[in-house]
């Protein structure tokens, strides 16, 4: 993976943590008004590789249960933007009791 992309890769994996970190603190001041007491937003940004040349960000949003993916497009003419090429909820995965 070159230096560029390396680098690309991660400002967008500080800018979800900084945005998780923001979100932190707005949902414990925001809750600490509600009348129903629940957890603030939660966000985990995790680089990986998609496939043998591509490289991407998965987002797990802990409090919806949802998990996106997402690929930097770094050969098509829409050069280095983020693909959405995945997302599910896992609510009912969590459910489970035989597997």
């Amino acid at each position: 993976m070159n230096m560029k992309l390396k680098m690309r890769v991660l400002v967008v994996v500080l800018a979800v943590a900084a945005g998780s970190c923001l979100l932190f603190t707005l949902g414990r001041v925001t809750n600490s008004f509600a009348a129903v007491d629940q957890p603030p937003a939660s966000l985990t940004a995790i680089p990986l590789q998609t496939s043998r040349d591509s490289y991407g960000l998965a987002m797990i949003d802990h409090r919806n249960q949802t998990v996106w993916i997402y690929e930097i497009n770094s050969r098509a003419p829409a050069y280095n933007k983020l693909r959405l090429i995945a997302a599910r909820s896992f609510k009912y995965d969590r459910m489970l009791d035989e597997f």
